[in-house]
């Protein structure tokens, strides 16, 4: 068992069922751990010990499983939760202890330096990921039960799997491919069914997970469940005043970086590539499906007619259209075809990382609202802002978060959710 306790309460302990730890390690030893959690990607993490004596470079090999907890050993009683709970009616409370956490220790390294200080580090990820590759075909179905067939898989105990596209079927025509590991595969269509997508642990080490539409992370069960929280849904971030649990903060609107939500992405239909133009248009989507066969009928048509010569003629043609408002006359021609799909508001591409004190009931993602401190666009925004990235980050000097806070447009890289 490693374990370190500070001035400000905090603590973590470490142990694992492969190697004696809790004989061989000083709770002095700790320099410090940190704990990344963020929406699409595994947990990580890494722990430096001072090592001395270079026992911990034989103990903690590749592949060691940890068990990981931290949090604050004494209870929340202070004003500061008090005023959150009245500020913010949906604030996060419960026990301030964040338990069962499994992960694997990778890239294990060490150091000494001049002065003989030896310094033993690792970083760890998550159990969720995992270097076994799958090969599968799912031919029947739904999108929703293709997930939860991953996900019993991978031996995750609850989840809420929950989108809008979850209800289609899967058919030879729309059969879905996987080829990497189980949680590349949920990655990967996580993002191309416009998904959000993250597996946490709960306190008894089992896992939970969250594959739900972006406009839904709020409506589930997940943070509470990851947490241990008994009650909310959403922090309270105050800057300088009220709370005063923002040491610093950043901010950026990246509107118009990325054309304003406006993109091409090509799916596969039957075997063959598909290409869907967007356009974000007010509060819903145009699309604009391709039809390649209108291209092959064109094409035979103008073969007979006039040869190779005409066919060059016809594709020169097409590939004059350089943008797409010259394409105009390609939709005209049904060479795209229009799809009006309404979505709900996404914001405009904010983005603020804060520097903020440590708690435990933070994970993401999580509803973020900006109080006392911020300017007025952030403090009175009328959407949702939410956590994509938290590093948790315990040492000698205390409990911290870095965390970044996005709007849906921000995290969909610039597109509007499909």
């Amino acid at each position: 068992m490693i374990g370190l306790y500070n001035a400000d309460s905090s603590f973590f302990n470490i142990s694992s069922d492969d190697v004696a730890l809790s004989k061989q390690v000083v709770n002095d030893d700790v320099i410090g751990l940190t704990i990344q959690e963020e929406i699409g990607k595994a947990t990580s993490g890494s722990l430096q010990l001072n090592d001395p004596n270079n026992v911990y470079a034989g103990l903690m090999t590749l592949g060691i499983k940890l068990n990981i907890s931290w949090g604050y050993k004494d209870a929340d009683t202070s004003i500061r939760s008090v005023t959150a709970s009245q500020k913010n009616p949906s604030e996060m409370q419960g026990t301030m202890v964040r338990e069962g956490m499994t992960a694997y220790v990778m890239s294990p390294s060490g150091s000494g330096n001049e002065n003989g200080h030896s310094v033993f580090n690792c970083n760890f990820y998550g159990t969720e990921w995992s270097k076994s590759q799958a090969r599968k075909v799912y031919k029947a179905g739904t999108k929703s039960s293709v997930v939860v067939e991953v996900l019993r898989r991978m031996g995750v105990s609850f989840w809420d799997v929950m989108f809008e596209r979850g209800h289609e079927l899967i058919t030879p025509d729309t059969q879905v491919l996987q080829w990497e590991t189980d949680f590349k595969f949920l990655q990967r269509i996580a993002r191309d069914w416009r998904v959000m997508f993250r597996i946490g642990y709960m306190a008894s080490g089992r896992m939970y997970a969250m594959f739900v539409d972006f406009d839904k992370f709020d409506q589930v069960a997940f943070s509470k469940m990851v947490t241990g929280a008994s009650f909310g849904n959403s922090i309270q971030l105050d800057y300088k005043y009220g709370l005063a649990n923002v040491r610093s903060y950043k901010w950026q609107n990246h509107a118009g970086e990325s054309g304003t939500g406006d993109h091409v992405k090509i799916v596969w239909v039957g075997g063959k590539p598909t290409f869907i133009r967007y356009i974000a248009e007010g509060q819903t989507v145009r699309a604009y499906r391709f039809v390649p066969s209108k291209i092959t009928k064109e094409l035979e048509r103008r073969g007979n007619t006039g040869g190779i010569s005409a066919q060059t003629e016809y594709m020169k043609w097409a590939t004059m259209k350089v943008d797409f408002n010259s394409m105009r006359e390609l939709v005209s021609k049904g060479y795209f075809v229009p799809v009006d799909v309404d979505t709900a508001p996404q914001g405009v591409g904010y983005s603020v990382n804060v520097e903020m004190l440590g708690n435990p009931l933070i994970t993401p993602p999580m509803l973020c609202k900006f109080g006392e401190g911020f300017p007025d666009n952030l403090a009175s925004y009328q959407f949702k802002i939410y956590l994509r990235k938290v590093e948790h980050s315990i040492s000698k000097d205390g409990y911290r978060i870095s965390a970044e806070a996005v709007d849906t447009l921000t995290l969909t890289g610039g597109s509007f959710v499909y």
